[in-house]
């Protein structure tokens, strides 16, 4: 355990080490529902014979749920954080049961919408859980450890679940995955959320959650990445639902090989995490930021020139290790930035995630009729590495915040400096 956390476990107090022992467990079996239902999720919809436009509604999903996640974030703001993650998430997951009863493509693509915007809603909430649940000094290690957790168990089963889908298909797999997820809710909602320091609710007592425009006016720093994840989160999720496509469309994998795929992107997930927490806590998490775009864009460049499954395993590495950063390194800079309102910043971004994850994937799908899915995914890469320019700008200002340079204010920002 010493190795996994990178810090001895006898550090951490009572309450600690049992949120973190529940949280591990359920990362464990949270691991095994998505590596038998997240990568083949667009495969089966291509092979019942989805059309263009309900396989950008089922690439959407994700991210129509998010333009609730502004409200979602007010709404949890000085409330438990808890129930807001256990039960849309457990009513999520007892939803997706229904797949196994349809082949009709359309009828899938409203399922797995449905379940993802019930799922969206806890994504403010789960921040504000994870900032009061896990002490500041060791918070990046121990998220990145769950991460870890998770992709051994999704690394362990996603390319049997990938041969099985093969042979029994999805009406008989994918329940078994709901099962696993179920589980791992009930286990995460034991849980113990402790209550605000008495001085810090002291601090907040009257403060209600700031409102989007005041928080973007007011915020430079958070706004310049807000530009930048604009940017390149526009181009990322335009090529988000041209992969799947390719890989049936173009190389006609089977599902054991979308599994191999999927196997390549846990591994790098897997040593991402540990690579990443410790950046973000040690560094700073905008460096994480950085490398992540350049990954991201650089797998989208792959796949455009790709003629076999080789090169898209080395996507599938590129695109693991900037997973694995993005969510160390985003939720690290968050919770520096907005001190007790993490909620709201964090809604703010999900928001703006669900606005451009709304339009990018109608866009490539609704393009793939006129234009070669390789320029599409070239077009990507290429934009990716235009959202770079303000990230780098916000490492340089995060970098004179910490000493260097004159200090930036920001809404509910006590310290600029890294946690």
């Amino acid at each position: 355990m010493d190795r996994l956390l990178g810090f001895s476990p006898a550090l951490l107090d009572q309450r600690t080490k049992r949120n973190f022992t529940l949280d591990a467990l359920s990362a464990l079996l949270i691991g095994v529902f998505a590596a038998i239902i997240n990568p083949f999720v667009q495969v089966v919809a291509i092979r019942l014979g989805a059309s263009n436009t309900a396989i950008g509604v089922i690439a959407a999903a994700p991210f129509l749920g998010a333009l609730a996640s502004f409200f979602w974030g007010r709404v949890s703001h000085d409330r438990r954080k808890l129930p807001f993650v256990f039960w849309p998430n457990l009513l999520g997951r007892l939803s997706l049961i229904m797949v196994a009863f349809t082949r009709a493509p359309w009828v899938y693509a409203i399922i797995i919408l449905l379940y993802n915007l019930i799922v969206a809603v806890p994504g403010p909430a789960y921040s504000g859980l994870m900032q009061k649940v896990y002490p500041a000094a060791y918070r990046g290690r121990l998220l990145a450890a769950i991460r870890v957790l998770m992709g051994i168990s999704f690394a362990a089963v996603s390319y049997f679940a990938g041969r099985a889908l093969d042979h029994y298909g999805h009406s008989v797999l994918f329940p078994i995955g709901v099962l696993f997820g179920v589980a791992s809710i009930l286990i995460f909602g034991r849980v113990d959320e402790p209550a605000a320091p008495l001085e810090e609710a002291a601090e907040r007592t009257g403060q209600a959650p700031r409102g989007f425009l005041a928080v973007v006016k007011t915020d430079r720093l958070f706004l310049t990445y807000l530009i930048g994840m604009m940017i390149f989160g526009s181009a990322n999720l335009f090529v988000f639902p041209l992969y799947p496509v390719f890989q049936v469309r173009v190389l006609y994998l089977s599902y054991s090989q979308v599994a191999l795929v999927s196997v390549a992107w846990a591994l790098a997930w897997l040593t991402g995490y540990r690579v990443w927490g410790w950046v973000a806590d040690r560094v700073r998490p905008s460096v994480v930021l950085i490398a992540t775009v350049i990954g991201y864009a650089l797998a989208a460049l792959i796949y455009s020139r790709a003629t076999s499954i080789a090169p898209l395993l080395l996507a599938a590495v590129l695109i693991g290790q900037a997973d694995a950063g993005v969510d160390v390194g985003w939720l690290a800079e968050v919770m520096r930035l907005a001190g007790d309102q993490t909620s709201t910043y964090f809604g703010i971004h999900l928001t703006l995630m669900g606005l451009r994850g709304t339009l990018a994937p109608f866009l490539a799908t609704s393009l793939l009729a006129v234009v070669p899915i390789r320029t599409l995914l070239a077009a990507g890469g290429g934009v990716m590495f235009l959202g770079l320019i303000p990230f780098i700008v916000a490492d340089r200002l995060s970098t004179a915040a910490t000493g260097r340079g004159p200090a930036l204010s920001g809404p509910g920002r006590k310290n600029i400096g890294l946690v």
